[in-house]
């Protein structure tokens, strides 16, 4: 059943994908990355935090419990905890005044040598664990929104963080990529294989 809060999330993730598509091809009006406390950073938190705070309180109420032992549904709630593990892992190591956009320095070590963007690249999955887990079709539907919105965030900041750190960054950026390192991953397995 279509409730308030879904429409809300839709409406939310509708508006801030297409804002910050408009962001990437055209750069304005300037909503991601931005200044705190300017209207557009008002605007983006808002729109933001609506379309996850949605997803997530639908995820508790739209809930279908497990009648038998669903192994798919079991792994996909344990993918859904770890993933939100490592989120707050990656804001943690990145810090406080370092976070979505701050410009405290280049964080490349830890979990940033596997990723240059850790936070988003793990809630994409996540999400999907989590709609998954919770056998929400309404919860399917904002997952693509989500997934559209961390996606466009991070290839928004792109050039923000190039003109922020300059050569530091565009190196950063040849070495690692934006989401998921497979390479590094390959060459880790390859690695210990060979042992």
């Amino acid at each position: 059943m279509i409730t308030p809060l879904w429409a809300l999330g839709i409406l939310a993730g509708a508006l801030l994908s297409i804002l910050l598509l408009a962001n990437y091809c055209f750069r304005t009006p300037g909503l991601w990355p931005c200044s705190h406390g300017t209207w557009q950073s008002r605007l983006f938190w808002l729109l933001f935090r609506t379309l996850n705070v949605s997803a997530l309180i639908l995820a508790a109420v739209d809930f279908k419990p497990i009648a038998e032992p669903d192994f798919m549904r079991l792994a996909a709630a344990a993918a859904a905890l770890i993933g939100g593990i490592f989120y707050v892992a990656g804001c943690v190591k990145l810090g406080r005044t370092n976070l979505y956009c701050g410009n405290e320095g280049l964080v490349t070590a830890g979990i940033y040598a596997w990723s240059r963007n850790p936070q988003y690249a793990i809630a994409m999955p996540s999400y999907v664990a989590l709609a998954i887990a919770v056998h929400s079709p309404l919860l399917a539907f904002l997952v693509p929104l989500l997934i559209a919105v961390f996606w466009l965030m991070a290839v928004n900041e792109e050039p923000w963080l190039e003109s922020e750190y300059g050569a530091d960054y565009v190196r950063y950026k040849r070495a690692v990529p934006r989401f998921y390192n497979v390479r590094r991953l390959r060459f880790l397995v390859s690695a210990s294989a060979a042992r």
